[in-house]
């Protein structure tokens, strides 16, 4: 990698191609990181209040503290950036790093959270694939980053409901796997394109 890179402001002549495609690739990772955050945040309040009575309240309030504790440093992480130089490409460690942790934290709804009702069920699938499929459309010019994030948070379902043991819960693991696989194909196709 170019050592220039960690220096304020980048000639880009100075900069090979490869270098250069990685520096921009890693700036749309970061346009509009923390008002995502905030939103996936206030999914997984809706989603909690939703499972309120269907889960123990400690399940709930552990899993939002958690949720908001890996959420935070996202947030002033993408505000530093914004205030910082943007060719580091060290951010993008960084950034890596926060994305599995909150992945991490978004799935572990699935071993916390999951409900025995059918209908809570569906409500849990349709938070954590729709945070998926959101996160997919912010980030998908880098796709380590897409697979430490959404991997992490459905497969943890994709487990619990396999291991259900039952037809809602084959037919579910399995549809949530192909979403999955599916998902970080499309992301894959769009990193080569960015």
């Amino acid at each position: 990698m170019n050592s220039r890179l960690l220096s304020e402001p980048p000639n880009d002549r100075e900069l090979d191609v490869a270098d250069n495609v990685r520096v921009q690739q890693m700036r749309t990772l970061f346009e509009g990181g923390a008002v995502a955050t905030v939103a996936a945040t206030l999914f997984a309040f809706a989603m909690a209040y939703h499972m309120q009575g269907e889960v123990t309240n400690d399940a709930l309030i552990t899993w939002l503290a958690v949720k908001c504790v890996v959420a935070l440093p996202r947030i002033v992480h993408t505000m530093l950036f914004a205030r910082g130089p943007k060719n580091a490409l060290r951010w993008l460690n960084e950034y890596r790093l926060l994305l599995l942790l909150d992945g991490l934290a978004w799935g572990s709804a699935a071993l916390m959270l999951m409900p025995a009702n059918e209908s809570d069920v569906t409500v849990l699938v349709a938070t954590l694939c729709g945070v998926a499929t959101i996160s997919t459309f912010n980030i998908h010019g880098d796709w380590r980053s897409c697979v430490l994030f959404v991997v992490p948070m459905l497969a943890p379902l994709i487990g619990s409901l396999l291991l259900r043991f039952d037809a809602f819960g084959l037919y579910g693991g399995g549809a949530v796997l192909c979403y999955l696989y599916l998902l970080l194909s499309a992301a894959r196709r769009s990193e080569r394109r960015v």
